[in-house]
Protein backbone atom coordinates (compact mmCIF):
# COMPACT_ATOMS: atom_id res chain seq x y z
CA UNK A 1 0.00 0.00 0.00
CA UNK A 2 2.87 2.52 1.07
CA UNK A 3 4.63 1.74 -2.34
CA UNK A 4 1.69 2.81 -4.56
CA UNK A 5 1.08 5.60 -2.57
CA UNK A 6 4.57 6.77 -2.54
CA UNK A 7 4.88 6.31 -6.53
CA UNK A 8 2.96 9.05 -6.81
CA UNK A 9 6.32 11.63 -6.15
CA UNK A 10 7.11 9.90 -9.44
CA UNK A 11 3.55 10.10 -11.60
CA UNK A 12 4.80 11.15 -15.65
CA UNK A 13 2.59 14.07 -15.09
CA UNK A 14 4.76 16.04 -13.05
CA UNK A 15 7.74 16.01 -15.57
CA UNK A 16 6.27 19.15 -17.63
CA UNK A 17 6.73 21.34 -14.36
CA UNK A 18 9.80 20.01 -13.24
CA UNK A 19 11.23 20.92 -16.25
CA UNK A 20 9.97 23.96 -16.63
CA UNK A 21 11.67 24.76 -12.69
CA UNK A 22 15.05 23.28 -13.96
CA UNK A 23 14.82 25.42 -16.88
CA UNK A 24 14.13 28.76 -14.46
CA UNK A 25 16.73 27.45 -12.13
CA UNK A 26 19.64 27.95 -14.93
CA UNK A 27 18.71 32.20 -15.24
CA UNK A 28 18.07 32.17 -18.82
CA UNK A 29 15.95 35.12 -18.50
CA UNK A 30 18.18 37.77 -16.69
CA UNK A 31 18.73 40.56 -19.30
CA UNK A 32 22.30 41.97 -19.84
CA UNK A 33 22.91 45.32 -18.81
CA UNK A 34 23.43 46.59 -22.21
CA UNK A 35 19.73 46.47 -24.40
CA UNK A 36 21.80 46.99 -27.81
CA UNK A 37 25.36 47.86 -29.58
CA UNK A 38 25.43 49.28 -32.74
CA UNK A 39 27.84 50.61 -35.08
CA UNK A 40 26.95 53.26 -37.67
CA UNK A 41 28.27 55.33 -40.35
CA UNK A 42 26.86 58.48 -42.03
CA UNK A 43 28.17 60.77 -45.59
CA UNK A 44 26.29 64.19 -44.68
CA UNK A 45 27.26 65.78 -47.58
CA UNK A 46 27.60 62.62 -49.98
CA UNK A 47 31.55 63.54 -50.33
CA UNK A 48 34.44 60.86 -50.23
CA UNK A 49 36.09 62.66 -47.53
CA UNK A 50 32.98 63.35 -45.06
CA UNK A 51 32.62 59.63 -44.31
CA UNK A 52 31.37 59.58 -40.15
CA UNK A 53 31.77 56.85 -37.93
CA UNK A 54 29.74 55.73 -34.72
CA UNK A 55 29.51 53.53 -31.92
CA UNK A 56 26.19 53.63 -29.92
CA UNK A 57 25.23 51.81 -26.69
CA UNK A 58 21.76 51.15 -25.14
CA UNK A 59 21.91 50.41 -21.96
CA UNK A 60 19.37 48.35 -20.19
CA UNK A 61 16.59 50.16 -18.09
CA UNK A 62 18.02 48.88 -14.47
CA UNK A 63 14.34 48.59 -12.91
CA UNK A 64 13.47 46.35 -16.33
CA UNK A 65 16.29 44.58 -15.10
CA UNK A 66 15.01 44.50 -11.62
CA UNK A 67 11.47 43.41 -12.16
CA UNK A 68 12.40 41.13 -15.40
CA UNK A 69 14.31 38.80 -12.27
CA UNK A 70 11.33 39.27 -9.79
CA UNK A 71 8.80 38.03 -12.47
CA UNK A 72 10.75 35.16 -13.04
CA UNK A 73 11.92 34.31 -9.54
CA UNK A 74 7.98 34.71 -8.32
CA UNK A 75 6.67 32.00 -12.07
CA UNK A 76 9.36 29.75 -10.00
CA UNK A 77 8.13 29.60 -6.93
CA UNK A 78 4.52 29.79 -8.44
CA UNK A 79 5.30 26.77 -10.83
CA UNK A 80 7.03 24.66 -7.51
CA UNK A 81 3.91 25.11 -5.99
CA UNK A 82 1.93 24.51 -8.67
CA UNK A 83 3.34 21.13 -8.41
CA UNK A 84 3.19 20.71 -5.26
CA UNK A 85 -0.70 21.02 -5.68
CA UNK A 86 -0.61 18.55 -8.80
CA UNK A 87 1.59 16.53 -6.54
CA UNK A 88 -1.12 16.42 -3.98
CA UNK A 89 -3.72 15.90 -6.52
CA UNK A 90 -2.12 12.08 -7.52
CA UNK A 91 -1.69 11.45 -4.42
CA UNK A 92 -5.34 11.84 -3.79
CA UNK A 93 -6.20 10.37 -6.19
CA UNK A 94 -4.07 7.34 -5.29
CA UNK A 95 -5.92 6.97 -1.73
CA UNK A 96 -9.21 7.07 -3.05
CA UNK A 97 -8.46 4.16 -5.27
CA UNK A 98 -6.95 2.35 -1.98
CA UNK A 99 -9.94 3.23 -0.18
CA UNK A 100 -11.78 1.93 -2.93
CA UNK A 101 -10.24 -1.60 -3.14
CA UNK A 102 -10.76 -2.01 0.50
CA UNK A 103 -14.50 -0.83 0.25
CA UNK A 104 -14.78 -3.58 -2.85
CA UNK A 105 -12.92 -6.24 -0.64
CA UNK A 106 -15.05 -6.14 2.01
CA UNK A 107 -17.96 -5.94 0.48
CA UNK A 108 -16.99 -8.97 -1.55
CA UNK A 109 -16.82 -10.69 1.87
CA UNK A 110 -20.48 -10.01 2.59
CA UNK A 111 -21.77 -10.50 -1.11
CA UNK A 112 -20.13 -13.82 -0.53
CA UNK A 113 -21.88 -14.63 3.18
CA UNK A 114 -25.46 -13.38 1.53
CA UNK A 115 -25.45 -15.49 -1.48
CA UNK A 116 -24.43 -18.51 0.62
CA UNK A 117 -27.05 -17.14 2.99
CA UNK A 118 -30.11 -17.15 0.42
CA UNK A 119 -28.56 -21.23 -1.44
CA UNK A 120 -29.20 -22.49 2.55
CA UNK A 121 -32.53 -20.59 3.19
CA UNK A 122 -33.20 -22.19 -0.45
CA UNK A 123 -32.08 -25.65 0.67
CA UNK A 124 -33.85 -25.56 4.04
CA UNK A 125 -37.31 -24.69 2.06
CA UNK A 126 -36.73 -27.47 -0.36
CA UNK A 127 -36.47 -29.71 2.80
CA UNK A 128 -39.78 -28.44 4.19
CA UNK A 129 -41.98 -29.29 1.62
CA UNK A 130 -44.89 -30.81 2.95
CA UNK A 131 -44.38 -29.40 6.66
CA UNK A 132 -45.82 -26.53 8.64
CA UNK A 133 -42.87 -24.69 8.65
CA UNK A 134 -42.64 -24.24 4.37
CA UNK A 135 -44.19 -21.10 2.52
CA UNK A 136 -44.46 -21.38 -0.93
CA UNK A 137 -43.62 -17.25 -1.13
CA UNK A 138 -40.85 -17.08 0.68
CA UNK A 139 -39.67 -19.77 -1.77
CA UNK A 140 -40.12 -17.93 -5.18
CA UNK A 141 -38.94 -14.81 -3.02
CA UNK A 142 -35.87 -16.44 -2.73
CA UNK A 143 -35.23 -17.75 -5.86
CA UNK A 144 -35.72 -14.25 -7.32
CA UNK A 145 -33.37 -12.98 -4.63
CA UNK A 146 -30.86 -15.38 -6.35
CA UNK A 147 -31.10 -14.52 -9.50
CA UNK A 148 -30.81 -10.68 -8.47
CA UNK A 149 -27.84 -11.60 -6.37
CA UNK A 150 -26.31 -13.55 -9.41
CA UNK A 151 -26.77 -10.91 -11.70
CA UNK A 152 -25.41 -8.20 -9.61
CA UNK A 153 -21.82 -10.22 -8.49
CA UNK A 154 -21.33 -9.96 -12.12
CA UNK A 155 -21.49 -6.52 -12.13
CA UNK A 156 -19.96 -6.16 -8.65
CA UNK A 157 -16.76 -8.14 -10.34
CA UNK A 158 -16.27 -5.69 -13.29
CA UNK A 159 -16.14 -2.81 -10.90
CA UNK A 160 -13.06 -4.69 -8.82
CA UNK A 161 -11.97 -5.28 -12.06
CA UNK A 162 -12.06 -1.48 -13.36
CA UNK A 163 -10.51 -0.29 -10.15
CA UNK A 164 -7.52 -2.77 -10.76
CA UNK A 165 -7.19 -1.33 -13.99
CA UNK A 166 -7.00 2.36 -12.64
CA UNK A 167 -4.28 0.86 -10.06
CA UNK A 168 -2.27 -0.40 -12.55
CA UNK A 169 -2.36 2.66 -14.86
CA UNK A 170 -1.15 4.56 -11.73
CA UNK A 171 1.36 1.94 -10.73
CA UNK A 172 2.43 0.02 -13.67
CA UNK A 173 5.42 -1.36 -12.06
CA UNK A 174 3.39 -2.78 -9.19
CA UNK A 175 1.52 -6.22 -8.85
CA UNK A 176 -0.84 -7.18 -11.21
CA UNK A 177 -3.51 -9.20 -8.77
CA UNK A 178 -5.92 -7.56 -6.88
CA UNK A 179 -4.43 -6.38 -3.27
CA UNK A 180 -6.44 -8.32 -0.12
CA UNK A 181 -6.49 -4.98 1.22
CA UNK A 182 -9.37 -5.24 4.03
CA UNK A 183 -9.98 -2.03 6.58
CA UNK A 184 -8.45 -4.22 10.07
CA UNK A 185 -4.67 -3.26 8.41
CA UNK A 186 -5.84 0.76 8.30
CA UNK A 187 -5.85 2.89 11.05
CA UNK A 188 -9.04 2.13 12.96
CA UNK A 189 -11.97 5.08 13.18
CA UNK A 190 -11.49 5.79 17.09
CA UNK A 191 -7.85 7.00 16.07
CA UNK A 192 -8.65 8.32 12.76
CA UNK A 193 -11.22 10.65 15.15
CA UNK A 194 -8.65 11.87 17.30
CA UNK A 195 -5.79 12.17 14.78
CA UNK A 196 -8.29 14.27 12.66
CA UNK A 197 -8.89 16.57 15.71
CA UNK A 198 -5.11 16.91 16.82
CA UNK A 199 -4.60 17.77 12.77
CA UNK A 200 -7.13 20.68 12.86
CA UNK A 201 -4.97 22.53 15.16
CA UNK A 202 -1.94 22.77 12.88
CA UNK A 203 -1.34 25.07 9.93
CA UNK A 204 -3.73 25.07 7.00
CA UNK A 205 -3.93 25.54 3.83
CA UNK A 206 -0.28 26.47 3.65
CA UNK A 207 0.29 25.25 -0.76
CA UNK A 208 -3.04 26.81 -1.75
CA UNK A 209 -3.09 29.67 -0.10
CA UNK A 210 0.59 30.09 -0.83
CA UNK A 211 0.24 29.30 -4.41
CA UNK A 212 -2.69 32.06 -4.82
CA UNK A 213 -0.34 34.60 -2.91
CA UNK A 214 2.50 34.18 -5.48
CA UNK A 215 -0.02 34.56 -8.23
CA UNK A 216 -0.87 38.09 -6.82
CA UNK A 217 2.67 38.87 -6.50
CA UNK A 218 3.54 37.77 -9.89
CA UNK A 219 0.92 39.64 -11.42
CA UNK A 220 1.91 42.78 -9.89
CA UNK A 221 5.56 42.59 -10.84
CA UNK A 222 4.27 42.08 -14.25
CA UNK A 223 2.63 45.27 -14.19
CA UNK A 224 5.55 47.32 -12.43
CA UNK A 225 7.62 45.55 -15.25
CA UNK A 226 5.32 46.92 -18.18
CA UNK A 227 5.76 50.12 -16.44
CA UNK A 228 9.60 50.04 -16.28
CA UNK A 229 9.24 49.00 -19.57
CA UNK A 230 10.88 52.39 -21.22
CA UNK A 231 14.01 52.92 -23.29
CA UNK A 232 16.13 55.27 -20.84
CA UNK A 233 18.51 56.40 -23.61
CA UNK A 234 22.15 55.96 -25.45
CA UNK A 235 25.73 56.94 -25.50
CA UNK A 236 27.21 57.04 -28.82
CA UNK A 237 30.92 58.03 -29.73
CA UNK A 238 31.98 59.75 -33.28
CA UNK A 239 34.63 59.56 -35.05
CA UNK A 240 35.14 62.11 -38.19
CA UNK A 241 38.44 61.53 -39.71
CA UNK A 242 37.69 64.06 -41.93
CA UNK A 243 38.16 66.55 -39.33
CA UNK A 244 41.99 65.88 -39.56
CA UNK A 245 42.12 68.36 -42.36
CA UNK A 246 40.66 71.06 -40.70
CA UNK A 247 43.07 70.35 -37.71
CA UNK A 248 40.40 69.17 -35.29
CA UNK A 249 39.65 66.52 -32.44
CA UNK A 250 38.19 64.09 -34.94
CA UNK A 251 36.21 61.94 -31.75
CA UNK A 252 32.81 63.48 -30.51
CA UNK A 253 30.82 61.97 -27.84
CA UNK A 254 26.91 61.95 -27.80
CA UNK A 255 23.97 60.89 -25.68
CA UNK A 256 20.19 61.07 -24.95
CA UNK A 257 18.00 60.33 -22.31
CA UNK A 258 14.24 59.20 -23.04
CA UNK A 259 12.07 61.83 -20.79
CA UNK A 260 9.10 59.62 -19.31
CA UNK A 261 6.44 61.92 -19.94
CA UNK A 262 4.17 59.47 -22.08
CA UNK A 263 4.28 55.77 -21.16
CA UNK A 264 3.52 53.82 -24.69
CA UNK A 265 2.51 50.70 -22.61
CA UNK A 266 -0.46 51.76 -20.98
CA UNK A 267 -2.96 49.27 -22.72
CA UNK A 268 -0.36 46.39 -21.63
CA UNK A 269 0.15 48.06 -17.95
CA UNK A 270 -4.19 48.73 -17.62
CA UNK A 271 -4.55 44.41 -18.54
CA UNK A 272 -1.88 43.80 -16.10
CA UNK A 273 -3.85 45.59 -13.47
CA UNK A 274 -6.64 43.51 -14.29
CA UNK A 275 -5.06 40.47 -14.00
CA UNK A 276 -3.82 41.99 -10.20
CA UNK A 277 -7.16 42.43 -9.24
CA UNK A 278 -7.85 39.06 -10.76
CA UNK A 279 -5.44 37.34 -8.68
CA UNK A 280 -6.34 39.14 -5.58
CA UNK A 281 -10.07 37.94 -6.17
CA UNK A 282 -9.28 34.37 -6.44
CA UNK A 283 -6.82 34.65 -2.99
CA UNK A 284 -9.66 36.00 -1.21
CA UNK A 285 -12.04 33.61 -2.76
CA UNK A 286 -9.57 30.76 -2.15
CA UNK A 287 -9.57 31.68 1.57
CA UNK A 288 -13.21 31.29 2.01
CA UNK A 289 -13.64 28.45 -0.30
CA UNK A 290 -10.75 26.36 1.72
CA UNK A 291 -12.47 27.56 5.10
CA UNK A 292 -15.85 26.59 3.98
CA UNK A 293 -14.74 22.73 2.58
CA UNK A 294 -13.24 21.85 5.76
CA UNK A 295 -16.26 22.83 7.78
CA UNK A 296 -18.36 20.93 5.67
CA UNK A 297 -16.32 17.79 5.39
CA UNK A 298 -15.38 17.65 8.84
CA UNK A 299 -19.08 18.09 9.46
CA UNK A 300 -20.17 15.35 7.47
CA UNK A 301 -17.27 13.19 8.83
CA UNK A 302 -18.21 13.39 12.72
CA UNK A 303 -21.67 12.67 11.03
CA UNK A 304 -20.61 9.49 9.33
CA UNK A 305 -18.64 8.30 12.50
CA UNK A 306 -21.84 8.90 14.77
CA UNK A 307 -24.15 6.98 12.58
CA UNK A 308 -21.82 4.27 12.22
CA UNK A 309 -20.97 4.31 15.72
CA UNK A 310 -24.98 3.51 16.24
CA UNK A 311 -24.67 1.10 13.76
CA UNK A 312 -22.16 -0.86 15.48
CA UNK A 313 -23.79 -0.69 19.06
CA UNK A 314 -27.19 -2.17 17.05
CA UNK A 315 -25.02 -5.12 15.53
CA UNK A 316 -23.37 -5.95 18.56
CA UNK A 317 -26.46 -6.04 20.41
CA UNK A 318 -28.35 -8.63 17.70
CA UNK A 319 -25.32 -10.85 18.03
CA UNK A 320 -25.53 -11.03 21.80
CA UNK A 321 -26.99 -14.88 22.77
CA UNK A 322 -29.51 -13.48 24.73
CA UNK A 323 -30.98 -12.37 21.18
CA UNK A 324 -30.32 -15.36 19.50
CA UNK A 325 -32.13 -18.04 22.01
CA UNK A 326 -35.12 -15.42 21.93
CA UNK A 327 -35.68 -15.71 18.25
CA UNK A 328 -34.93 -19.62 18.15
CA UNK A 329 -37.34 -19.90 21.27
CA UNK A 330 -40.25 -17.75 18.91
CA UNK A 331 -39.85 -19.94 16.18
CA UNK A 332 -39.53 -23.43 17.69
CA UNK A 333 -35.60 -23.27 16.31
CA UNK A 334 -37.02 -23.36 13.14
CA UNK A 335 -33.80 -22.89 11.09
CA UNK A 336 -35.35 -20.82 8.04
CA UNK A 337 -35.71 -17.92 10.69
CA UNK A 338 -32.01 -18.32 11.73
CA UNK A 339 -30.80 -18.11 8.78
CA UNK A 340 -33.11 -15.05 7.96
CA UNK A 341 -32.26 -13.19 11.10
CA UNK A 342 -28.38 -14.19 10.19
CA UNK A 343 -29.34 -12.28 6.62
CA UNK A 344 -30.60 -9.40 8.08
CA UNK A 345 -27.25 -8.90 10.10
CA UNK A 346 -25.61 -9.13 6.63
CA UNK A 347 -26.94 -6.45 5.21
CA UNK A 348 -26.72 -4.34 8.53
CA UNK A 349 -22.90 -5.62 7.90
CA UNK A 350 -23.03 -3.81 4.58
CA UNK A 351 -24.77 -0.88 5.59
CA UNK A 352 -21.45 -0.36 8.20
CA UNK A 353 -19.07 -1.21 5.60
CA UNK A 354 -20.88 1.71 3.34
CA UNK A 355 -20.62 3.67 5.97
CA UNK A 356 -16.96 3.26 6.44
CA UNK A 357 -16.65 3.95 2.88
CA UNK A 358 -17.59 7.26 3.28
CA UNK A 359 -15.94 7.59 6.37
CA UNK A 360 -12.35 7.63 4.84
CA UNK A 361 -13.41 8.92 1.78
CA UNK A 362 -13.95 11.88 3.32
CA UNK A 363 -11.01 11.87 5.94
CA UNK A 364 -9.07 11.51 2.67
CA UNK A 365 -10.81 14.41 0.99
CA UNK A 366 -10.40 16.20 4.75
CA UNK A 367 -6.49 15.76 4.40
CA UNK A 368 -6.29 17.00 1.19
CA UNK A 369 -8.06 19.95 1.19
CA UNK A 370 -6.56 21.38 4.26
CA UNK A 371 -3.20 20.42 2.45
CA UNK A 372 -2.26 18.03 5.17
CA UNK A 373 -2.06 15.17 2.82
CA UNK A 374 1.24 16.32 1.05
CA UNK A 375 2.95 17.41 4.16
CA UNK A 376 6.73 16.87 4.29
CA UNK A 377 8.03 14.36 5.41
CA UNK A 378 4.93 12.31 3.86
CA UNK A 379 2.90 10.26 5.98
CA UNK A 380 0.56 7.28 5.24
CA UNK A 381 -2.26 8.50 6.76
CA UNK A 382 -3.97 4.79 6.01
CA UNK A 383 -1.62 3.53 8.45
CA UNK A 384 -2.37 2.61 11.90
CA UNK A 385 1.15 3.88 12.72
CA UNK A 386 1.02 6.53 10.46
CA UNK A 387 4.75 5.38 8.87
CA UNK A 388 6.34 7.31 6.76
CA UNK A 389 5.84 7.01 2.55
Amino acid sequence: MGDFLGSAMQDPELEVLSKQINYLNKGQYRLAPVRSIEFRTQNSQLGSGEQQYEFRLNPANPWEIKYTNRVFRTQQMALSLEKELLFKALLEKRYQVVNDLLYLNELRDIREALIQNTENQITVLEKQKGSSFFDAEDFVELKLEQMEEQVDIASFNFQVEQKTKDMQQLYPTGNKTVPAWRYAEVISLPRLEKLVDSLLHTTLFSTRLAYRQEKVALADYEHALQKANINPGFIQTEYMPYRFSESKNPMGISMGVTIPLFNPNKADMAQKKLDVLEAETKLTLEKQQATDEVTNLLGALKNYLVQHQKLEQKIASYKQNETVSAVNALTNNNPLITLKFNGQLLKLRKIQVELKNEIYRTYIALLATSDLLNQKPLINFLSPSLQPL
